[in-house]
């Protein structure tokens, strides 16, 4: 393949790869067609789980801390083609963080793939991996509980990109995110405009008010 490196506007150097050989696809553990309500999927077939580590499928978005948001935003948005899917505005309606993902068109993609915040020191916020489905999250959260790492929040389901969510610390004290069943928006959906102060509420679940933000 090949690679272009710059750095953005807070010194975090990027690299722009093309061609990346692609590998075949790892199985996934415990998946089960679920029952719902007047959706019936499952037959004759029972829900037996296998604990150990969630599987994650893939990194599904990332959040910088950024020390200047204005140009931040700017400079993903020109670079690396982001559009906000949601907008975080301030007491005087300014937008002072957002939800970006990809502008693929017509094309669905992922509510967010990259959220910039502002901040007194630039940093890599958190890291979040998608998994299978719920059952991989608290399957997930059972065994990282089991073996000793500390959980800072979870498990609930965001407003913001409604993914099903559960938050973790590594060995290091970096917060590192499982999450599901996410929002898919493409050109039709308009971007949301929401108050900063609601940016983290749940629809259900564990509230803002008991996310520990570190060890």
């Amino acid at each position: 393949g090949k690679r272009v490196r710059l750095k953005d506007p807070d010194g975090f150097r990027l690299e722009i790869v093309h061609g990346i050989d692609t590998l075949e696809r790892l199985p996934v553990k415990n998946i089960f067609k679920p029952n719902s309500g007047d959706s019936i999927k499952r037959e004759g077939e029972m829900v037996r789980l296998e604990p150990g580590p969630a599987q994650c499928k893939r990194l599904g978005h990332i959040v910088l801390n950024v020390t200047d948001f204005k140009k931040s935003d700017s400079f993903y948005k020109k670079y690396f083609g982001f559009i906000s899917s949601d907008e975080c505005l301030n007491d005087q309606g300014k937008t002072i963080f957002a939800f970006n993902r990809i502008d693929k068109g017509s094309e669905f993609v992922d509510h967010h793939t990259l959220l910039t915040v502002p901040a007194d020191e630039a940093s890599l916020g958190h890291i979040a991996f998608e998994v299978e489905d719920f059952n991989a999250i608290q399957i997930g959260h059972d065994h990282l509980k089991k073996i000793g790492y500390t959980h800072s929040w979870g498990i609930g389901r965001h407003i913001l990109g409604s993914q099903i969510f559960d938050y973790w610390f590594d060995p290091h004290g970096f917060r590192v995110e499982h999450w599901s069943d996410g929002d898919r928006l493409n050109s039709n959906n308009p971007t949301g405009k929401t108050p900063a102060t609601k940016a983290l509420d749940v629809q259900w679940g564990a509230t803002s008010d008991t996310r520990r933000s570190e060890i």
